[in-house]
C-alpha cells in the first residue's frame, strides 16, 4: 500500500438489502489493522453519494481516492458526482449490492474484503471506459459504468428495487428479486415508438420493446447480454 495515498469512503448502507452497514464494519476492522489513511461518511438519501463524491472532490485535489462501498448504483453516484467536480480524483469501489455486475466484468473480487485488499494493495489508477448521455429536458450530462436502458430492461431493474430485494435478502436471495422482476415486467409491458440516429443515419421503429446501450458484459444481476456488429 502506498502510505501517502488517502481514502475517502462512501458507505451507502441500503446497498444490498441493507447488508452493505454489517460489510463496512468488516471492511473497517481490515482498514484499522492495515494502518489505512481512511475518513467514512454514509449516505443518507437517494442521490446522496453524488452530492458527498463532488463536495469532497472539489476539497481535495490530489493525494484521495474516493471509494463508493454498496452496489452499482452507489458506484453510479460517486462517478457522477466525482466527473462534475472541478477536479480529477480517483475512485475505487468495493461491491456490496445485490447484483455487482460492474465489479464482475473489470475484476474486481465479489467478496468485499478480498476487493478491499485489491484496493489498497494498488499502487497507480487505471483507465476504463464510462458512457455519457444528455437528458435533453435539462441538458444535463450524465455518466454511467455499466449501461443505460429504455423499455423492458430499466422496468425490471425498476421493479427490482420496489421492496423486492429487502424481502429476499432473509434468505441471501437478493438476486432472485431481478427473476421476479423480470416475469412481472414480461406481462405488463408494452410496446413503444423508438427513433435512433447513428453516424448521420436515422433507425426508426414502430414497436420498440428493449432499449439498452451498454458499457460492459452484464446486468441485471449478473445475467449477459449479446452483441450484435
Amino acid at each position: 500500500m502506498n502510505e501517502q495515498i488517502k481514502y475517502y469512503f462512501i458507505v451507502n448502507k441500503w446497498a444490498g438489502a441493507h447488508h452493505s452497514a454489517q460489510t463496512w464494519e468488516q471492511l473497517h476492522q481490515l482498514l484499522v489493522q492495515n494502518a489505512v489513511n481512511f475518513e467514512r461518511v454514509v449516505t443518507k438519501y437517494p442521490q446522496h453519494a453524488t452530492q458527498l463524491a463532488q463536495e469532497f472532490a472539489d476539497l481535495h485535489p490530489q493525494g484521495w481516492v474516493i471509494v463508493a462501498i454498496g452496489g452499482d448504483g452507489t458506484l453510479l453516484e460517486v462517478l457522477n458526482g466525482v466527473r462534475h467536480s472541478k477536479n480529477t480524483v480517483p475512485i475505487g469501489y468495493v461491491p456490496a449490492g445485490s447484483g455487482n455486475d460492474f465489479a464482475r466484468a473489470v475484476g474486481i473480487a465479489s467478496d468485499p474484503s478480498t476487493a478491499l485488499q485489491q484496493l489498497i494493495q494498488t499502487t497507480a489508477p487505471i483507465t476504463l471506459d464510462i458512457g455519457a448521455y444528455q437528458n435533453q429536458a435539462n441538458q444535463l450530462t450524465q455518466y454511467f459504468t455499466n449501461n443505460i436502458g429504455i423499455g423492458f430492461d430499466a422496468r425490471v431493474v425498476y421493479e427490482a428495487n420496489q421492496g423486492q430485494k429487502v424481502k429476499l435478502s432473509k434468505w441471501h436471495l437478493e438476486s432472485m428479486a431481478y427473476v421476479s422482476a423480470l416475469l412481472k415486467t414480461l406481462m405488463r409491458q408494452k410496446g413503444f415508438p423508438l427513433t435512433i440516429d447513428i453516424d448521420g443515419e436515422r433507425h426508426e421503429f414502430a414497436n420498440a420493446f428493449v432499449v439498452s446501450l451498454t458499457n460492459i458484459k452484464y446486468f441485471g444481476g449478473g445475467g449477459r447480454h449479446c452483441t450484435s456488429r
